[in-house]
């Protein structure tokens, strides 16, 4: 959060009736300049993405903060927030949670300070010089490949647009992002066809914008651009495996199978969009986010009692493991349980696990997501996901975690092994 300093001008906005301030406008007292960005404090790449954001509007801070979550640690981006206030470039929206009581500050907008503008102005690169750099990180990437995927990829940079096969557009440098993503994607899928090689879009998309997600967006344009299916163009793995264990049967093919063949069972996608499950004899389905977790608890507990037929997630549900939850959920109305690292990713992943059950019917059980969890490890861990916090839903099922991990305090699964004997009991 923005600290009062000499350096900031702190403009408060206050009601009749309330003690302390509502708001609050923070802004540099003095405009130092972009000259900032080269300041030894290891924060350019966040400063230029951050204030290239503003510069097409101010943006309210939470899904600013979520999406900036998924590539910078909290701590650099508010310790950029304050550096870029205080040299007069962006200035800083701040409410007042508790203005009965007590002042407690939390962002609510950012927006560019008018004297960075002109300066701005004369730094921004041009379209043409954009596109330029564009075609440049294109022709990095194909090299000397030739063949219809890289002629359209070129033709893309020449046109200045790109078309799907019935010649609509589907993205111009008026979108720079898009533009780019569709035709670095497209670029890389021409580079591993060639290569006879298959990367996950979510590889390339750490690639092209050192961030994994940023590329599922455009999903849809990228296919339609590639005029051909993501699988096709190389841009999906070989195939996804789903780690499993429970009293549940299935038929693929007329072929009879069952969940405790292994352990643990690997199933892959093409089995499960092919299965009917033929009887599930359990009383609940557990969620693990963590590997070692998975591993761990299915042999110290879950290997003796199939009744509860756990599962590997592997963070957010891919749409195979959605399958199988969904199939599971139609034939055995079991209560869902979830078990997550106590931090933002974690929490969302709950939301995301329990929105999903919801639409199916069933009710989501949250596992050792507690404060008391929390104070068995001292809550020492500090990982670097601790945004994107606002949903009501969060709240509502995690009234008494929100505010730590907001906070910083934060667990990671393994961290609660350690305390088995306090834990085992919890377990569904």
């Amino acid at each position: 959060m923005i600290k009062d300093t000499e350096s900031v001008i702190s403009k408060m906005i206050r009601v009749e009736g309330i003690k302390f301030p509502v708001a609050r406008v923070q802004q540099g007292r003095n405009y130092t300049g972009l000259a900032i960005f080269d300041k030894p404090h290891n924060l350019k790449p966040l400063m230029q993405e951050l204030v290239k954001d503003l510069s097409r509007g101010e943006k309210q801070y939470s899904p600013l903060e979520r999406r900036y979550s998924q590539k910078y640690s909290l701590v650099d981006l508010l310790d950029a927030i304050e550096i870029l206030t205080i040299a007069g470039i962006i200035q800083v929206e701040s409410k007042n949670v508790q203005p009965k009581t007590q002042l407690k500050w939390r962002i609510k907008k950012l927006a560019l300070d008018p004297r960075a503008e002109d300066e701005l102005e004369t730094c921004k690169p041009s379209e043409e010089t954009e596109i330029y750099n564009i075609g440049v990180e294109v022709e990095n990437i194909l090299g000397a490949i030739a063949g219809s995927l890289a002629d359209l990829v070129r033709k893309g940079i020449g046109d200045g647009q790109i078309l799907d096969e019935f010649g609509s557009v589907l993205a111009t440098p008026k979108a720079m992002v898009k533009y780019r993503s569709i035709l670095l994607s497209l670029a890389w899928a021409a580079k591993l066809i060639a290569e006879k090689r298959r990367e996950p879009l979510r590889v390339v998309s750490q690639r092209v914008w050192g961030d994994s997600k940023r590329l599922d967006a455009y999903k849809a344009e990228i296919a339609a651009a590639g005029q051909d299916t993501l699988d096709n163009l190389h841009l999906t793995a070989n195939f996804e495996t789903t780690l499993v264990h429970g009293n549940v049967y299935y038929e693929v093919n007329g072929i009879s199978g069952t969940m405790l063949s292994g352990i643990p069972v690997s199933l892959t996608d093409s089995t499960i969009d092919k299965m009917a499950i033929t009887s599930a004899l359990i009383d609940g389905i557990f969620i693990i986010e963590n590997i070692a977790v998975f591993r761990e608890v299915l042999f110290r507990r879950y290997l003796a009692r199939p009744n509860v037929f756990i599962m590997f997630g592997v963070g957010f549900l891919s749409s195979s493991k959605r399958t199988l939850l969904r199939k599971i959920m139609d034939v055995a109305r079991a209560p869902v349980y979830v078990w997550g690292d106590i931090d933002a990713s974690g929490l969302q992943i709950v939301e995301d696990v329990h929105n999903f059950c919801a639409a199916c019917g069933g009710d989501v059980v949250p596992v050792l997501m507690t404060a008391d969890e929390l104070e068995l490890t001292c809550g020492k861990f500090l990982g670097s996901a601790h945004t994107a916090l606002d949903s009501p839903g969060l709240s509502l099922t995690f009234h008494d975690v929100v505010e730590k991990v907001r906070e910083g305090i934060t667990m990671e699964q393994e961290e609660l092994l350690i305390h088995w004997d306090k834990i085992e009991s919890k377990l569904p």
